[in-house]
């Protein structure tokens, strides 16, 4: 048979009510063969037989369906061994196939008898979706040209634009309007999009979820373009914003760009430690590490820098070396702030390698040397997260365990002068071992509206550590406002502190707690949870 075949279906004697003929139905990959040879013998037709069996037929990679016969033919066998001898075929396959629809084998009645008395309307639109019956229009999609079937009726019920490509102004002179080229849309996307019209499955995922929206907002389908915002808004993390972030750029979605690389710049040290970096193009990752919101220490990022220099290397066929990494890099490489890194990091990395040239590397070590000496090579202006600071307000520390699931914790405070609050920091178990904890937290303002908020899972150690939890979103807090702090933790019973200061002074900015009527856990101003805050000054 022939190689790099993904599925096969066998069709044996009591299918053909024959003895005399054996079809094997076989998927190839379109760089075996190209596609357009086999639209000359009902391509269409075979389609729907297959599809019956075989309900992703048309998937991203691009498939197509050939038709291979074992027959009988005057006495002779003719089994089918390679692609060559399969193209010479073609014609041949064309009377096998008139053959085969003449016994009604591929008749629509024969697939399912029953479908049309469906009392379900979207089960139907699916049925004639995935067999491709009757369909009047058909999309060219991608580089590849896959073919994709659709009915006006179904399109132009749901996108104005389907209505006036087909019955409006946007439509051709030519009466031959039953082929549309779509070269800027993949075949699975652009299936899922037709599902979404037909049954109303949006079947977003976070590798799809750009083109979706591409092709809802290309075709007017409003409903799917919020299914799609809802989506980043609603599911995107750190795993996936990558994937994300260069589908938005790719189609210039600048809205989602925006969004993805907020969240990008909050999240930077566990996305920057994360294997989806390394997929990202050039520009992208210059966006990234040019930004002063960049919330990760510079050793970070000179690590996620050269691990995203060595995949590029590799997908350029390039040895992994500093010069190759200096020459993949380009301008990223400036982007990278190194008089911030630590001082031993340069020294181990950096100095006994070629990354950086004599000049740059002496300019660098002067800087150690004078840190507020400007650098003729690098940007030295320290990033948010190099910028934050922190306060502890307790003076001591429980070894016993703090209950917290009696509700939530909370503190108010006020502070001296305007700030930006990033975030805080919990106590961990105190159990010797490793356990999760569900940390909630938002802040309000005196009128108990919510200015910044996070839910993060914890991954605690059952030291004595105090673990950061960062807001999605900053907050700038301003003088003499009384604010609170409300967080709930689930989880394991935690270490707690005691003797808590009422003022606590950092960076000349005094902060003042007391009580709040919100706390559930036993947590005030003496004792127990959120020992600290992390703030910035303001600018």
């Amino acid at each position: 048979m022939v190689r790099d075949c993904v599925a096969a279906l066998a069709i044996g004697r009591s299918a053909l009510n024959t003895k005399d003929y054996l079809y094997t139905i076989i998927i190839f990959f379109p760089r075996l063969i190209r596609a357009s040879i086999f639209f000359g013998f009902h391509f269409q037709s075979l389609l729907q037989f297959v599809r019956s069996w075989f309900k992703k037929a048309c998937s991203s990679c691009g498939l197509f369906i050939a038709l291979i016969c074992r027959i009988k033919v005057e006495g002779k066998r003719i089994i089918e061994t390679t692609i060559k001898e399969l193209v010479c075929w073609l014609f041949f396959f064309h009377a096998v196939l008139q053959e085969a629809i003449g016994k009604q084998i591929m008749h629509h009645e024969n697939v399912n008898r029953d479908w049309q008395n469906c009392d379900d309307v979207i089960k139907s639109n699916a049925f004639m979706l995935d067999n491709q019956y009757a369909c009047d229009v058909f999309f060219i999609l991608g580089n590849e040209g896959v073919r994709q079937g659709a009915h006006k009726y179904v399109l132009v019920s749901r996108s104005s634009v389907f209505d006036a490509m087909f019955y409006g102004p946007m439509r051709g002179t030519s009466q031959e309007d039953s082929a549309v080229v779509i070269p800027d849309i993949e075949p699975q996307p652009f299936l899922a999009f037709l599902r979404y019209l037909y049954c109303g499955e949006a079947g977003i995922t976070p590798e799809n979820v750009i083109y979706l929206l591409y092709a809802a907002q290309k075709y007017a389908v409003l409903g799917l373009a919020s299914k799609c915002i809802s989506f980043v808004d609603q599911l995107l993390d750190t795993d996936n914003a990558c994937t994300v972030l260069e589908q938005a750029h790719i189609f210039n979605e600048k809205d989602f760009h925006s969004t993805v690389l907020a969240l990008i710049l909050r999240k930077a040290e566990e996305v920057l430690a994360a294997d989806d970096v390394t997929y990202l193009c050039d520009e992208c990752l210059a966006n990234i590490i040019g930004s002063s919101k960049l919330m990760a220490c510079e050793d970070l990022i000179l690590n996620a820098c050269l691990r995203w220099a060595e995949s590029e290397c590799k997908r350029r066929s390039l040895e992994v070396s500093d010069s190759n990494f200096r020459l993949v890099l380009n301008k990223i490489l400036y982007k990278i702030r190194f008089p911030l890194l630590p001082v031993e990091v340069f020294m181990e990395k950096i100095v006994p390698g070629s990354l950086l040239t004599e000049e740059e590397k002496v300019d660098v070590m002067s800087r150690f040397i004078v840190p507020n000496r400007p650098s003729a090579f690098f940007n030295t202006e320290l990033r948010i997260a190099q910028r934050q600071l922190k306060l502890n307000r307790f003076q001591a520390q429980f070894e016993a365990g703090f209950n917290n699931k009696s509700g939530s914790n909370a503190i108010a405070f006020k502070v001296s002068q305007d700030i930006i609050l990033e975030g805080f920091t919990v106590y961990g178990s105190c159990r010797p071992s490793e356990l999760d904890l569900e940390v909630k937290g938002y802040v309000l303002d005196h009128k108990d509206t919510i200015i910044c908020s996070v839910e993060k899972n914890l991954y605690t150690k059952g030291d004595n550590d105090l673990y950061d939890v960062i807001f999605d979103d900053s907050a700038t807090l301003e003088k003499n406002i009384l604010y609170t702090l409300v967080v709930s933790i689930v989880g394991p019973h935690t270490f707690a502190g005691k003797d808590g200061r009422l003022t606590t002074f950092s960076h000349n900015v005094a902060f003042t707690f007391s009580h709040s009527e919100k706390s559930q856990t036993g947590t005030t101003v003496s004792h127990g949870q959120l020992p600290g805050l992390i703030f910035a000054l303001r600018r």
